[in-house]
């Protein structure tokens, strides 16, 4: 079986979590390119052409006519656009098209299929496969060493907190939580791209040592970052039906998580950390993740709830469904 993943290779996320997934399919024995969408070849059949449609790549969406394949796969990574600007018809629109030549859907989590039912209800059920994000798996992580380098106490529980910094998407409500605790011995990273002047005000006028603004880092130094950390916040207020790169960075390593209950995080984290549903739960929850013996029982849990998580089990889903395909 040939298949082609076509994605937009400038959208460095995406064609990560493609370059992943098509690597382990390869190792398998699974015969797998990767095309970007603008280079069409109209001459080269392939058995099954899979899709990668997200916010930033939504624009091989034109191509979808022009591969040539015996079935089509689309991977929806965001369900609905982030623009609130763009009207409900448009999408319903959008959805139609990709339904008249999708021989099925993935997304990443139950919440992301309840949500493009409520899209675009035209869809059968049946042809919305959810398959899981993937992460890497990582086994060895020398937390003091990466302590000693950069400069932080073993002794600190530290969090860090992963994404673009924006008002609207909860951040700033994590950094006032921390600075009420102000203790010594609990730490907050905050690395990302501030979006917003208000998160920009709030953060260049910390009066704390307890949040520290690292600012944008490239992939080397936020896997150290997030190595040296204990535990990871993802916190939001609203989903578009996305799974979350850090959060699943942060179950690769077994690192305990501290998400919001927002969209699909509760379904992703299960008890490999704790959900918050407000800002009072929030500092409970940062208060019980700085003792050790609590983490202790979160991290043996998270390093067997990540194996569904591995490439190894994602590649395997994504076998399942070509072979069935395949089949009819």
């Amino acid at each position: 079986m040939k298949i082609q993943h076509v994605t937009n290779k400038d959208s460095i996320g995406i064609l990560s979590c493609v370059e992943n997934l098509t690597r382990q399919l390869n190792d398998s024995g699974v015969d797998v390119d990767i095309k970007n969408w603008k280079n069409i070849n109209y001459f080269t059949k392939y058995d099954i052409s899979h899709f990668h449609v997200s916010n930033s790549t939504r624009a091989i969406l034109l191509t979808l006519p022009f591969f040539r394949s015996r079935f089509k796969v689309i991977t929806v990574h965001d369900i609905i656009p982030r623009n609130k600007k763009i009207p409900i018809f448009a999408i319903k629109l959008m959805y139609i098209y990709m339904n008249v030549f999708a021989n099925h859907f993935i997304v990443h989590s139950k919440f992301a299929k309840k949500l493009l039912l409520e899209t675009a209800p035209f869809i059968h059920s049946n042809k919305i496969v959810v398959i899981p994000l993937g992460c890497n798996i990582v086994n060895h992580i020398n937390t003091n060493a990466l302590r000693y380098k950069y400069g932080y106490s073993m002794d600190s529980t530290i969090f860090s907190m992963v994404g673009y910094i924006k008002k609207s998407k909860g951040q700033i409500d994590v950094i006032e939580a921390f600075e009420k605790i102000n203790h010594s011995s609990i730490k907050l990273l905050v690395i990302g791209k501030i979006l917003d002047e208000e998160s920009k005000n709030k953060i260049e006028n910390l009066n704390c040592d307890t949040v520290e603004y690292l600012g944008f880092l490239d992939d080397q130094k936020l896997f150290d970052y997030m190595e040296l950390s204990d535990c990871l916040i993802s916190y939001r207020f609203e989903s578009v039906g996305e799974s979350s790169g850090p959060m699943l960075i942060a179950i690769g390593m077994a690192k305990p998580i501290l998400c919001s209950n927002c969209g699909s995080f509760p379904e992703i984290v299960e008890n490999s950390g704790i959900v918050v549903n407000n800002l009072f739960d929030l500092k409970e929850a940062i208060t019980k993740l700085s003792d050790r013996n609590v983490r202790s029982k979160i991290i043996e849990f998270a390093k067997t709830h990540r194996d569904k998580y591995s490439w190894k089990s994602v590649s395997l889903e994504h076998m399942n469904l070509y072979d069935k395909m395949g089949r009819n």
